[in-house]
């Protein structure tokens, strides 16, 4: 198996990445702050202990639940403006944690994009949350391109990710939320287009 090294920019750690064939996902465990951890991308999926944003420590932390209220939040966007999720409320939304630095993500943006030009119309929306700086962020766009909003940040965000189900940081994170704000469903690595589009389809 094969061992490539790549340096977190927010964790300041070495993420290790290993070779995988199904779903890889970039995951970093959080110890203490500041964030101290090493990534692996690995298959599987996480089991949800989510944090709240402001403890450190997991101790108290609560599972989000599949049909449970998805968490209030705000996040700033790539304009520097404060957006609320509320705002997509009445839609159903695939709440997408990213970003530049996981080679997954790139191959899960396109397949995202690809489906928000298909299904815009019929009331879905993919919303990026890229763990990352903004000027990262604007030039991974540029780049590669990106057919949906995405918002960012660094501490809060992976905070966030916790809170909605996603104990150990894994990356990429999906959270689909219905119309009613209600959560349908948490994955843990690349989403397949099949995956998605049979999701879109159930909900729809």
């Amino acid at each position: 198996m094969s061992v490539l090294k790549h340096r977190c920019p927010l964790a300041g750690s070495i993420i290790v990445m290993l070779a995988a064939s199904l779903s890889p996902l970039v995951s970093f465990a959080q110890n203490r702050p500041p964030l101290q951890a090493a990534a692996v991308v690995a298959a599987g999926t996480a089991n949800a202990q989510p944090l709240p944003l402001a403890q450190t420590t997991p101790a108290k932390a609560t599972a989000l639940k599949v049909g449970e209220r998805r968490p209030d939040f705000k996040l700033k966007d790539l304009e520097g403006d404060d957006r609320h999720v509320s705002e997509w409320d009445g839609k159903l939304v695939f709440l997408n944690f990213w970003a530049t630095w996981c080679p997954p993500c790139l191959h899960e943006i396109s397949t995202f994009s690809r489906l928000q030009d298909e299904y815009a119309g019929a009331g879905v929306q993919f919303l990026g949350v890229a763990l990352d700086n903004v000027h990262d962020v604007k030039r991974f766009i540029a780049k590669h391109g990106m057919r949906y909003p995405t918002l960012h940040g660094s501490q809060d965000a992976i905070h966030l990710s916790k809170i909605y189900g996603n104990p150990h940081g894994s990356l990429p994170f999906t959270v689909v939320i219905g119309r009613d704000g209600r959560v349908l469903h948490t994955h843990a690595g690349v989403l397949q287009r099949a995956q998605a589009q049979a999701l879109i389809l159930k909900a729809l």
